[in-house]
C-alpha cells in the first residue's frame, strides 16, 4: 500500500428532518470506533466544517497523494459504517484511487459525488504546457480565418 490516505468528512451538515443532528459527527465518531490498529497505518480521519454538499448528508472525501479524490454522500450514520471502512480500505490499496464499480460496496456505489484526478508534478505541469503550445502553434498554422458565407 502506498502513502496515508485520508478521509474528510464534513460535520457541519444537517437533516431535514432533524436540524439539530450532525450525522456527520455521528459517523465520525462510529468509524473511529470501528478502525483497527491496522487501519489506523494507513487511514487518517479529519473533520471539516463544509464539502459543499449539504443536500447529500454525511458527504466524506477520500484522499491520498498521487490518487483520485473521491467524494461521496448520502452515508448513514447507522447503517454504513461497515461499508464505508470496506470502501477506506479499498481506496487504500487502489494503485490510483479508482476502485471497479463492480468491487465497491453498496454506500460507496451510490453515494458518488465527483471525482478529481490527483494534482500532476511540478515537472509533469511543465512538460504538458510545453506540448500544449506545440499542439497549439502546430495547430494555429493550419487553420485559415473563417470565410464569411453572406454573398
Amino acid at each position: 500500500m502506498s502513502d496515508k490516505m485520508t478521509v474528510y468528512i464534513c460535520t457541519l451538515c444537517r437533516l431535514k428532518d432533524e436540524p439539530e443532528v450532525r450525522p456527520g459527527q455521528q459517523l465520525v465518531e462510529r468509524l473511529e470506533a470501528r478502525l483497527t490498529p491496522q487501519d489506523r497505518e494507513i487511514i487518517a480521519v479529519e473533520t471539516v466544517e463544509c464539502l459543499g454538499v449539504c443536500t447529500r448528508p454525511c458527504t466524506l472525501a477520500m484522499a491520498a497523494p498521487g490518487k483520485w479524490t473521491v467524494v461521496l454522500g448520502d452515508f448513514d450514520a447507522e447503517k454504513d459504517v461497515e461499508d464505508l471502512v470496506l470502501s477506506l480500505r479499498l481506496y487504500a490499496a487502489s494503485e490510483n484511487g479508482r476502485v471497479p464499480k463492480k468491487d465497491r460496496p453498496e454506500a460507496f456505489r451510490r453515494g458518488g459525488v465527483s471525482r478529481t484526478p490527483p494534482r500532476r508534478s511540478e515537472a509533469s505541469e511543465i512538460a504538458n504546457r510545453t506540448t500544449r503550445y506545440s499542439l497549439f502553434a502546430t495547430r494555429s498554422f493550419r487553420f485559415s480565418p473563417a470565410r464569411s458565407r453572406s454573398k
